[in-house]
């Protein structure tokens, strides 16, 4: 069946060139994408591999053209494009224009123009006014968040040598429980001049190339405005695994660019977070899953939250409920999300509503309102709502207070959206990872030829790849060296941990380095790495948490016991408040402080992905 793919892209390639020939570039466009599109699909079947390398060189061939000819349209050329059916659309880097300064007055690349601009919309320029107080609960999660936001700023002299704020944040758990509200709270509490809220629909293009093109942009942006923040709502729709027998190339690409961008080869991103979002984290591709620093699993509101929760969506509502019944809903909302509590309030602030347009009695208030009641009410009219409006009294009718009936009536017929099993999904990733490559298979395999036409003796080419399987076999094959990189071994994480701490002070000895290195068996470099950073905010922690200080011969303030020689009783904000915030050093780090991360820290490399790893190494590969 797949033969008919290639003889239709034949066809079409015909009826283009003829087209493109006679200078018909609005017909010819379409008809060259629409053949690319039919080469594309016949290349998914084709398993012959010199038949298959023949028909890439020409779709790059026809690719090129295809975007030649848009760039001529884009630039005004004759008659506007008509894409017809086809299902892919290239787009070209905008030609230089001739005259230097004919168009941008600041010399701006046009495209790129037009792709920030296009990216503006998803900028927001105002604080949304979120507080973190406005956040109940999840104080794992805020104050892991204020470590890479806020102190920076208020603290500079914590962060020196290997210690630097977090610049990766995961935020997933079950929907509804606050994740894109708590990035909110970011965004207002944050010293940021810029903060973007995007979604996959802000960075996907029905223009080849653009997609990557916009992610890069957005990076840019951020750089260029830092201190920023970029959060990335629902990510996994955008980063799903690679590999997926559903995956376009275009999606690929988008990956890998984020990839790119978040590891920050080239570019000094000490002052732009990255926030992410997602209900389905195992959805995300491994690579992805690793450039975050930190990943926060934000869980069902507990008990606390959920009273605080009932309060703060009442607010200044009149309501008739004691501190007994906000406890006692609480303890019938078991399960609720945080979204499933605002629902509940939402219906229950529309039931006093109800009782006034079904009530049969009014009794007048004391400053001149209808309210409804009963018929044993004192000073109790028998009459509508309805007939009240009638009488022009329809600004003087008042619903009742919401009463803890109410709740009860609303929470009769509501139930949970998040259930056992979803739940059972994020645990299991939590115990797992959370804490509680692309290289053209098809378009670009004549650029890694290496020595046709070409004396590459003094060109060398690396790749890396998580994903050594998704490669294509002729892009393999021109690897002269497939070398595996394992998890580093017991030697290699002692080393790691002591490269990573650096010069920061602290108390470990050679014994304890060993420790920790058998106690991380299974872990990649990058989860040292992570663990480390962690732990250097360890004694950041004490200190804001810190309720005694001593002055050092140095003059410098530092938290200790109440039982040391000299300790104040004082904490940091006092001492900041007394202008002393420079003088506050944190304690060196110790073994302790190691033994406390560890803990609640998991490898993110499965099993499952070490097997494929070493299955790839024996059919392929050589060990590094």
């Amino acid at each position: 069946m797949y033969s008919n793919f290639k003889e239709q892209a034949i066809e079409y390639v015909k009826q283009a060139v003829q087209e493109d020939n006679a200078g018909n570039y609005a017909k010819a466009f379409p008809l060259y994408m629409n053949a690319l599109e039919y080469f594309k699909t016949h290349l998914k079947y084709e398993k012959n591999p010199k038949i298959k390398e023949a028909i890439t060189q020409k779709f790059t061939e026809y690719l090129r053209r295809a975007e030649e000819i848009r760039a001529v349209l884009d630039d005004g050329g004759p008659g506007p494009a008509h894409n017809g059916d086809a299902a892919v659309a290239t787009r070209p880097k905008t030609k230089p224009k001739d005259g230097g300064d004919g168009g941008g007055g600041d010399g701006e690349d046009p495209e790129q123009a037009k792709l920030r601009a296009g990216l503006n919309s998803a900028i927001i320029r105002e604080k949304p006014n979120v507080k973190w107080n406005d956040v109940a609960g999840l104080e794992s999660a805020k104050q892991a968040l204020q470590e890479a936001v806020i102190l920076p700023v208020k603290f500079p002299q914590f962060f020196t040598g290997k210690r630097q704020p977090w610049r990766a944040f995961l935020l997933y758990g079950p929907p509804g429980t606050g994740k894109s509200y708590l990035a909110k709270a970011v965004a207002t509490e944050a010293d940021s001049t810029f903060f973007s809220s995007i979604s996959s629909s802000d960075l996907v293009s029905k223009w080849m190339g653009e997609s990557e093109k916009l992610v890069s942009s957005l990076f840019q942006m951020a750089r260029e405005s830092a201190p920023s923040i970029i959060f990335i709502d629902e990510i996994d729709s955008l980063c799903g695994q690679r590999g997926e027998g559903n995956e376009s190339e275009a999606s690929r690409r988008i990956k890998t660019e984020l990839l790119v961008q978040m590891q920050g080869v080239g570019h000094n991103d000490q002052k732009v977070l990255v926030l992410a979002a997602t209900n389905t984290p195992y959805a995300l591709d491994q690579a992805i899953r690793r450039r975050f620093d930190k990943r926060i699993y934000i869980p069902l509101p507990d008990l606390k939250a959920r009273q605080h929760m009932f309060k703060v969506h009442l607010g200044d509502t009149p309501h008739s409920l004691t501190e007994s019944d906000f406890e006692s809903l609480a303890r019938k909302t078991e399960g609720f999300s945080g979204s499933d509590i605002s629902v509940c309030v939402k219906d229950v602030l529309f039931e006093p509503v109800r009782k006034t347009q079904d009530a049969m009695f009014f009794f007048k208030t004391s400053n001149g309102m209808w309210m409804p009641c009963g018929p044993k009410q004192s000073g109790a009219v028998q009459i509508s709502m309805q007939e009240l409006a009638a009488k022009g009294l329809a600004e003087q009718i008042l619903p009742p207070p919401i009463s803890k009936t109410d709740f009860d009536k609303v929470l009769a017929r509501q139930r949970p959206t998040v259930s056992k099993s979803d739940l059972e999904v994020q645990e299991r990733f939590t115990k797992e990872f959370g804490e509680e490559e692309l290289l053209s298979k098809k378009l670009r395999i004549g650029w890694l030829e290496g020595g046709v036409g070409h004396n590459d003796q003094k060109v060398l080419v690396l790749a890396a790849t998580n994903t050594p399987y998704a490669l294509d076999q002729a892009i393999r094959r021109r690897f002269d060296k497939r070398i595996y990189i394992p998890l580093p071994d017991l030697k290699a994480r002692q080393h790691m941990f002591k490269v990573h701490l650096g010069d920061t002070p602290h108390s470990l000895t050679e014994s304890d380095f060993e420790s920790l290195a058998r106690k991380t068996e299974g872990f990649s470099g990058s989860d040292i790495s992570v663990c480390v950073k962690d732990v250097l905010f360890e004694p950041v922690r004490k200190t804001q948490d810190a309720m005694f200080f001593f002055k050092t011969s140095n003059g410098m303030w530092m938290p200790c016991g109440p039982k040391q020689s000299g300790a104040v009783q004082i904490s940091m904000q006092e001492l900041a408040a007394k202008g002393l915030a420079e003088q506050i050093l944190p304690p060196p780090i110790s073994k302790t402080d190691f033994d406390k991360v560890l803990a609640r820290q998991r490898p993110t490399v499965s099993k499952s992905d070490l097997e494929v790893q070493e299955r790839f190494t024996k059919e392929f590969g050589e060990e590094g």
